[in-house]
């Protein structure tokens, strides 16, 4: 399908433009659904059990326009849902803009429902090029906020973004540009997600992948911070220990602890690797089709924001294959295994294992609620993420607590001990004890190393303060001598 560039002359060539798109969409999904079909009905006669746990029971499909996101809405664990919280309204006035027309009796919008878009991906893998900004404005309710974009542009570029170049070396002038000016928006949207030292990383790949579009950028971006990407950074600077472990627990249940092995006698650090893969969000592990394709995955599925950790698991389980049959396998040639954009990927089966993962682990080994995305509540008004940081101290404090307690039981466990079993369960208690103990002070050392990052920020901001207090006293000078 070819990419067309939207024209703001006319409302009659938006219009045509539009609507000429959406007939290529549902020709598109008519043609390479009943190709998926196909597939999926021989793989069903292979494994038919295997399948049968990845089809989701989908609820009716509700087509009232005015589905508005209400505070009231109670937040539900996310797996529960078998489908996003979708604000339909947001995408129609986008529309509506775009045509500048006042009805949208002409055009055909029947495709963009969940139901269809998600069996669509299933069976693809990916959306059309053309289509997909338009499928990822659905189904994260993008507001569209022409008005809160243009108040943060006004503000210029935020100071801890003046020296990009030194941060992430880019050769393009334009493209630096570009990014030093969204990363100054997500810091004026959110100054704690502005701190994060690798938020350029992020977004550099939406930028190629979407030029000259920022409003689409920021408002996707934002709302994968706001969702897959939140639970991530609550402990910025520290990496997610908890969910890496996640990903780490289903690995070796999966392999039978072989990956482990391998990583432990190449001495390479599995949670590291992990982390680096997440935080990147894959942008060095994809090409650029196959990373499209896997946000794809993370927009469809935005109402189960863990999802990104079994993608992870099912990434790692399904490259055990290459390892197994890799020659000289060293150090450098298993990290290039993960770590190199080049590769080709055979995504769509690492998206259904990714979906068989999910349903056989999130019950069990799943210890935080992950709670849905919920789209912007006002089209008018950016609500933000704040206090990143501040959970690590509240989660050493709660690790204490309960290792005083536990102490306690266990010394008067031991005054009143009767019998053997009872003996048994205290001695594995206090097992447990001390394995808490360690993690208390694998945190303490984590919050040592937190403070010294915020110093060296806070030097950062201030040299950067100096050099421009340096520069306005070396004018004023020179206006003084003139």
């Amino acid at each position: 399908m070819e990419k067309k560039t939207y024209l703001n002359n006319t409302s009659l060539e938006d219009l045509s433009l539009i609507k000429n798109d959406i007939k290529n969409l549902n020709d598109y999904y008519s043609k390479t659904f009943k190709q998926s079909q196909n597939n999926a009905q021989k793989q069903n006669e292979e494994k038919e059990e295997e399948e049968s746990k990845l089809n989701e029971p989908q609820p009716p499909e509700n087509n009232n326009n005015n589905n508005i996101i209400k505070k009231s809405l109670p937040i539900k664990d996310s797996r529960e849902l078998s489908s996003p919280i979708i604000n339909p309204e947001y995408f129609y006035n986008f529309i509506k803009s775009e045509t500048k027309s006042k009805t949208l009796s002409s055009l055909k919008l029947s495709s963009f429902n969940y139901k269809t878009l998600q069996e669509t991906f299933t069976g693809c893998g990916t959306y059309p090029e053309s289509a997909r900004k338009y499928i990822w404005r659905y189904l994260l309710s993008l507001p569209n906020n022409t008005n809160q974009f243009m108040i943060f542009s006004g503000k210029g570029i935020h100071p801890l973004y003046l020296n990009l170049e030194k941060i992430l070396p880019i050769s393009e002038n334009q493209m630096l540009i570009r990014l030093q000016k969204i990363c100054s928006l997500i810091s004026f949207w959110s100054p704690d997600i502005g701190k994060i030292s690798y938020l350029p990383k992020i977004l550099y790949p939406f930028l190629k992948c979407f030029p000259g579009d920022d409003l689409f950028v920021f408002e996707t971006v934002m709302a994968l911070l706001s969702s897959v990407f939140k639970y991530f950074i609550e402990f910025y600077p520290n990496f997610p220990v908890t969910h890496i472990k996640l990903v780490e627990e289903i690995i070796k249940k999966e392999t039978n602890g072989a990956m482990q092995k391998i990583f432990k006698e190449l001495n390479i650090p599995l949670n590291e690797l992990i982390w680096r893969m997440i935080k990147y969000l894959f942008s060095e592990s994809l090409k650029k089709s196959d990373w499209l394709s896997f946000i794809d995955f993370l927009v469809t599925y935005n109402h189960k924001p863990e999802m990104i950790l079994y993608f992870t698991s099912a990434f790692f389980i399904f490259t055990k294959n290459e390892i197994n049959t890799g020659i000289n396998l060293t150090q450098k040639n298993l990290v290039k295994l993960f770590i190199d954009n080049k590769q080709r990927r055979e995504l769509n089966k690492i998206f259904n294992l990714s979906l068989w993962l999910y349903n056989k682990y999130s019950k069990t080994l799943q210890e935080f609620v992950y709670e849905p995305y919920l789209p912007q509540e006002r089209p008018d008004k950016y609500k933000s993420i704040n206090n990143i940081g501040n959970k690590l101290y509240d989660a050493v404090e709660r690790m204490k607590n309960e290792f005083n307690r536990g102490e306690l039981e266990y010394d008067i466990g031991r005054q009143l001990m009767m019998n053997d079993d009872y003996k048994t369960i205290l001695e594995k208690k206090y097992r447990e004890l001390c394995n808490l103990e360690r993690e208390i002070e694998y945190c303490r050392k984590d919050i040592i190393q937190q403070e010294k990052i915020k110093n060296d920020i806070l030097k950062w901001q201030l040299d950067i303060i100096s050099h421009q207090r340096n520069a306005t006293i070396k004018k004023i000078e020179q206006i003084n001598n003139n």
